[in-house]
């Protein structure tokens, strides 16, 4: 792991703890001044998804750079070699957009990339949004138009969230239950 790379676990712990830090100020503070509960839980909802992004980012600084050498032997046997530089990644979880480097792998007489080595450590989905965040996009969009479900996540997860990905994702996951269901075994007749 790099200097850069502890340096930015570092402040994702200070920034967990200020975080809980200000939470039990600000419950105090709340009693003292006499603050509405509204005011409060309101508050508290923001710092704890401040709390959430951050533990995720200290998660993601945690992998390094998914640099497992010049080459790896692929289950086949085949050898896949590292690409020349780290490339930019994204995850999009319920606490917002994490960004992040990584090197890739794979076969020099093809541009796919077979091996993402942080991908598969920490079994990110294709869709570039987390499990977690795909199924609430689920419970949001099964019983309102894909604006207002955009609409109501930015007000809960804040930040923006496109109708376009929303469409996609909710695409995505249906086919995952076609193939589900299709697989299912024919009960027993009558």
């Amino acid at each position: 792991m790099s200097l850069n790379e502890l340096n930015a676990a570092d402040k994702a712990v200070s920034e967990i703890l200020s975080c809980a830090q200000q939470l039990v100020e600000g419950a105090k503070r709340a009693a003292q001044e006499g603050d509405s509960f509204d005011s409060l839980e309101r508050d508290i909802w923001s710092k704890v998804r401040q709390i959430g992004f951050a533990a995720m980012e200290l998660l993601i600084r945690l992998q390094g750079q998914g640099d497992l050498g010049p080459t790896v032997q692929a289950a086949e046997g085949y050898a896949l070699h590292r690409s020349a530089d780290p490339v930019t990644c994204t995850i999009r979880s319920i606490f917002g957009r994490h960004t992040f480097q990584q090197y890739t792998y794979n076969r020099p007489a093809k541009k796919a990339v077979e091996l993402r080595p942080i991908n598969a450590r920490m079994s990110l989905p294709s869709a570039g949004w987390s499990y977690l965040l795909q199924e609430f996009s689920q419970l949001f969009c099964v019983d309102q138009a894909f604006g207002l479900a955009a609409q109501n996540m930015a007000t809960v997860f804040g930040g923006k969230f496109s109708v376009d990905t929303l469409e996609s994702v909710n695409a995505q996951m249906g086919q995952d239950a076609e193939r589900f269901l299709s697989d299912l075994p024919t009960p027993p007749g009558k």
